[in-house]
């Protein structure tokens, strides 16, 4: 929809009050090159996310009404898959929900990217912004020596890596968005020729709730770069890698 909105510029009388406009062209031109991977050095993340968000609001944000909000703020991927579907004419009379064509609403939503951006970054230019500057996961705790903090983040909503994180807040893009649920324990797993188990492991935090413990949060760095370590199956093993011993007595 993207692409086909940029070749109709000059030809689709809907698009007229958008002709011109250099800012439009440098994103959708940005978009349509980007590899569609939401790593955190990359500025395209930051720019789709605004522009997916908007343009479903355009598509399905009057006929939701009331419900847009909740629901966008609580499952940001369902709703955005109901704007798909609908701009895809997937289920009958979709279309008389794409007021005013498909190609507009596609310049509307990059019309709002380009003021969020300006307001958020200072412009349209992807060297004044990164995916890891506005999107990131923070571990909440119960009280101020158990939180985790902020950290930015690969990922995003569907994706393998998923990081969801909602774009609205009382209607107005936020500004950070802060994912709080994703893919916290990850594990690759085979069995050896000689039956034992070969995993490699990767969580956030660390082994210990007690913010005062070295393996508090040992390994959360590990868990953002994605890298694994291998988890010990026999007894041997367990206790060659055995740093700390805590017993338990009554």
């Amino acid at each position: 929809y993207l692409q086909a909105a940029t070749d109709a510029l000059a030809t689709d009388p809907a698009l007229a009050a958008y002709v011109g406009r250099a800012d439009l062209i440098e994103l959708a031109t940005a978009l349509l090159a980007w590899d569609r991977k939401n790593g955190r050095a990359a500025s395209e993340p930051v720019i789709f996310e605004a522009f997916s968000q908007f343009l479903t609001r355009q598509v399905v944000g009057d006929d939701l009404g009331v419900a847009f909000d909740p629901i966008a703020g609580e499952q940001p991927a369902y709703v955005a898959k109901l704007a798909a579907v609908t701009l895809a004419g997937r289920f009958p009379g979709s279309e008389a929900l794409v007021q005013g064509g498909a190609n507009a609403l596609v310049f509307a939503a990059l019309d709002e990217t380009a003021a969020f951006l300006t307001t958020r970054f200072g412009g349209t230019d992807p060297a004044l912004y990164t995916w890891g500057d506005y999107h990131g996961t923070r571990f909440a705790g119960l009280w101020g020596e158990l939180e985790g903090g902020f950290h930015a983040t690969d990922g995003a909503d569907g994706t393998v890596n998923v990081s969801s994180a909602p774009f609205f807040a009382d209607g107005n893009p936020r500004d950070r968005l802060e994912s709080r649920g994703g893919a916290i324990y990850r594990m690759v797993m085979s069995i050896g020729d000689d039956g034992v188990p070969i995993a490699e492991v990767t969580f956030p935090m660390g082994n210990s709730g007690n913010p005062t413990s070295p393996f508090f949060d040992n390994n959360l760095t590990d868990w953002i770069e994605g890298r694994y370590q291998a988890l010990p199956f026999l007894t041997e093993d367990v206790v060659a890698n055995t740093v700390e011993r805590r017993v338990l007595a009554p």
